[in-house]
Order: C-alpha cells, then sequence, then structure tokens
C-alpha cells in the first residue's frame, strides 16, 4: 500500500473536512474517495471501456449512439422545466441533492 502526501491550502483542508464529515467519513476516506472517483471518470472517457481514447469522429459518433439507446426514448426536459423542479423542489423544503 503506497501513501500519498497531499498539500493543501487551510481552506481547502477545512472544506475537505466538513464535507468528509457531512458524509461520516474520514478527511482520509473521502480523498481516497474522490481520487478513485476521478480516476473511474477519467477512465470511462475512454472509449467504451477499453482503456483507449477515441481514434476517430466515427468512434465518437458509435459511442454517442450507445449511449443515446442505453438512455431510452424519453426527452430530456428544456433548462426552464428543470428550474421549476428545482424551485418546487426547494419550496417543499426538500434538500438539495
Amino acid at each position: 500500500m503506497a501513501t500519498v502526501q497531499l498539500t493543501l491550502s487551510d481552506d481547502e483542508s477545512e472544506r475537505v473536512k466538513k464535507q468528509a464529515q457531512k458524509e461520516g467519513i474520514t478527511a482520509e476516506a473521502w480523498l481516497t474517495a474522490a481520487v478513485l472517483d476521478r480516476l473511474r471518470l477519467r477512465e470511462e472517457v475512454s472509449y467504451l471501456g477499453t482503456g483507449r481514447r477515441f481514434q476517430s469522429a466515427e468512434e465518437l459518433q458509435e459511442f454517442w449512439k450507445r449511449c443515446s439507446a442505453v438512455a431510452g426514448p424519453g426527452r430530456e426536459p428544456d433548462w426552464e422545466e428543470h428550474l421549476k423542479a428545482i424551485n418546487e423542489s426547494r419550496s417543499r423544503g426538500l434538500p438539495d441533492v
């Protein structure tokens, strides 16, 4: 197991500690999860999980076709609909996610 040392400003350190506390974990566990999440996201950017980058516009188009197929046939609401849902949620006292 490797040990990694980070240098954070006091403000950054406090922000990390507060967020970790909200999530009920240590700052170390939060930072570890953040690093692994970022790695996972970078890996997902690679072409369909193969670990390689898109080589052509055609590969990128194929990726988006597959994403659309997974998303289903429904349509995405426009921004005004999103704002309305957000504001209704806030007015009901539901927590922001």
